[in-house]
C-alpha cells in the first residue's frame, strides 16, 4: 500500500486577490508620476506625456508588487513567520526588498540612458526611488501583518479543548518516534530502541501514514500510540504526555503554527477508535 508523508498540515495564507493589488498598483504609479509637480490632481489628464510616463511606471510598479506578492507566497511554504523567524526575516529582507531595489534601481538608469533623459536621473534618485523604497518596505510589512492577523483568526475558530486524554490503542512493530539530528535522524521504536539513520528526516518520514504519524515541529515526528495525552505549554504550543519507556526524558513540543492541526488529527484519531 502507498501513503503519502506524513501529515504537516499548513493551510496557504490566501493573500488579496490581482483584483485588489492591481489598483492599488495604479493609484502608486500615478503617484509617483505626479509627486512633486505643481499641476492639481485633474490637470494632468489633459497633458500629453502624463500617459505614456503613466504607464511605463504602472508597469514597474505591477512588476515589483507581482514578484514580492509570489516570493512572500513561496517564502511562506520553505519559512514559517512564527517557527522560523530568523531564517524568515533574512530571507524576506533579502528577497523581498534588497532584490527588488536592485532591479528598479538598474532598470531606471537604463530607461534614462535609452531616452536621452541622463538630467532626470538625479531627480528620480532624489524624490522617486525613495518613495519606490517606501512602497516596498511597506508592501513587505503588509504582508508581515496580514500573515500574522490571518493566523490568529484561523486559530480563534478553532474550539479544541486544551487538555485531553484518550487511552492507548494497541501497539505493532512500528517506529515510534523519528526525530532530526544535523543532516540525519534517529528512530526509535516501540521497544524503546534507538536506530540512527544515515538519510534525513525528509525522506527517512516519505511513505509513513498520515493516520498514524504526524510531524509536531520541524524536527519530531511521532506515532498517535505512544502519545498518552497534551497540555498547554508557553507560546500557545502544547507539550505532549508520552510513554516514557519510549520518550526516555525527552520533551516533545507541539510547535504554535501546528498545535491547532495536531488538536484535529489527535482528536479525530480518537474517535476513529
Amino acid at each position: 500500500m502507498r501513503f503519502s508523508t506524513v501529515y504537516n498540515y499548513s493551510k496557504p495564507i490566501g493573500y488579496p486577490g490581482a483584483f485588489l493589488r492591481y489598483p492599488l498598483a495604479l493609484l502608486v504609479a500615478h503617484y509617483l508620476v505626479v509627486y512633486g509637480e505643481p499641476e492639481k490632481f485633474y490637470e494632468f489628464f489633459y497633458m500629453p506625456y502624463y500617459y505614456p510616463a503613466l504607464l511605463v511606471s504602472l508597469l514597474i510598479t505591477i512588476m515589483v508588487s507581482e514578484f514580492i506578492y509570489w516570493s512572500t507566497k513561496t517564502l511562506d511554504h520553505y519559512f514559517s513567520w512564527l517557527e522560523d523567524y530568523p531564517y524568515r526575516i533574512s530571507s524576506q529582507i533579502i528577497i523581498g526588498v534588497a532584490l527588488p531595489l536592485v532591479v528598479v534601481y538598474w532598470y531606471a538608469k537604463y530607461y534614462f540612458s535609452v531616452n536621452g533623459a541622463q538630467a532626470n536621473l538625479d531627480e528620480y534618485w532624489r524624490y522617486d526611488y525613495n518613495l519606490v523604497a517606501c512602497f516596498i518596505i511597506m508592501l513587505n510589512s503588509y504582508y508581515l501583518i496580514f500573515y500574522i492577523i490571518r493566523i490568529k483568526v484561523e486559530q480563534s475558530r478553532e474550539r479544541l479543548p486544551n487538555i485531553l486524554k484518550i487511552p492507548l490503542s494497541s501497539r505493532d512493530n512500528d517506529w515510534a518516534i523519528i526525530y532530526a539530528q544535523k543532516k540525519s535522524c534517529v528512530v526509535i521504536d516501540f521497544s524503546g530502541k534507538s536506530v540512527f539513520m544515515e538519510d534525513s528526516l525528509e525522506n527517512t518520514i516519505k511513505g509513513l501514514s498520515t493516520d498514524n504519524y504526524f510531524m509536531i515541529n520541524r524536527s519530531d515526528v511521532i506515532h498517535y500510540s505512544c502519545i498518552e495525552g497534551y497540555f498547554p505549554n508557553t507560546s500557545r504550543t502544547l507539550e505532549l504526555a508520552v510513554n516514557e519507556s519510549i520518550a526516555k526524558g525527552r520533551k516533545f513540543i507541539v510547535s504554535q503554527r501546528k498545535a491547532v492541526a495536531f488538536k484535529r488529527w489527535y482528536v479525530g484519531r480518537g474517535k476513529a477508535e
